[in-house]
């Protein structure tokens, strides 16, 4: 559906892509978007935010475990998290 060509994105990279992905979603407040926000401090619950790393998923082409997924609560810890799980 929306999913780049999978490859190991720059942190730099990763970064813009999650912002903008974070973007998409109505309830975000786009001004709070910092590396240290958590989702709720954007504007996002609890199944936002899981529909949120379910679209960086497919959008980035990586498969998080549920543990990983499970340890994303802020902006920083999903560009960490997806950094590590991306392909190389």
């Amino acid at each position: 559906m929306w999913r780049f060509l999978i490859r190991k994105f720059s942190t730099s990279e990763m970064e813009f892509k999650v912002t903008e992905i974070l973007k998409r979603f109505n309830t975000v407040d786009s001004s709070k978007i910092t590396p240290t926000a958590t989702f709720k401090e954007i504007g996002l619950d609890s199944l936002d935010s899981v529909e949120a790393i379910v679209a960086m998923e497919e959008i980035l082409g990586v498969e998080l475990s549920d543990e990983d997924a499970f340890k994303i609560n802020t902006i920083q810890e999903a560009i960490k998290i997806f950094s590590k799980n991306s392909k190389n």
